[in-house]
């Protein structure tokens, strides 16, 4: 669950456990409390801490980022361990004898062997074999725009969200947020 709240200049901020959120937010200043259970951190650092949580958790918070889904080739951006585009982990393998994880991606044709790697070292192909996996990954435009020109040769552009579904997704999170406001004048 993700939620960021505003209370006298500071943003309250609740997310799954992620060592590279602790790490990041802790760059800007952040402080755990450990009653609330939330990340404390000054309202100024707001826009970092929706880019942090973009980029860590794929989750925008905001409902501002356009998506764009793209099919490709998994090989083409296998980095040795994972499947990375547009600087964002899509398969990963959690262990040498687990299956494959997806995050916001869809196995369009073939599969990923059963297991991959070694025990310290899981991949999410066997050693020294590429195959022909399918794939179909929804991006934020950033990471989109991230992929070099070659890489961009090596996907298919799907679908790209209108800019009348990112302002009805944006809406809904305003909307969320004017509820939110209603309630702590309500509490004044």
């Amino acid at each position: 669950m993700f939620k960021i709240e505003r209370i006298e200049g500071k943003l309250e901020i609740t997310t799954p456990y992620s060592s590279s959120f602790v790490t990041a937010i802790k760059k800007l200043g952040g402080k755990w409390n450990k009653d609330k259970k939330v990340w404390v951190v000054d309202e100024e650092f707001e826009n970092k801490v929706n880019d942090l949580i973009i980029r860590i958790y794929n989750y925008d918070i905001t409902g501002t980022e356009k998506v764009i889904t793209v099919q490709y080739n998994a090989k083409d951006f296998y980095d040795g361990d994972d499947i990375v585009i547009g600087n964002r982990i899509a398969v990963y393998r959690p262990s040498r004898d687990q299956e494959v994880r997806l995050k916001d991606t869809i196995i369009i044709e073939n599969d990923f062997p059963a297991r991959g790697g070694s025990a310290q070292y899981p991949t999410v192909f066997e050693y020294n074999a590429e195959y022909d996996v399918i794939l179909r990954t929804d991006l934020y435009e950033r990471y989109y725009n991230k992929l070099t020109d070659e890489e961009k040769e090596k996907v298919e552009i799907i679908k790209k969200e209108s800019d009348r579904d990112t302002l009805l997704r944006e809406k809904e999170q305003l909307e969320k947020r004017l509820e939110e406001i209603n309630k702590l004048l309500e509490e004044k």
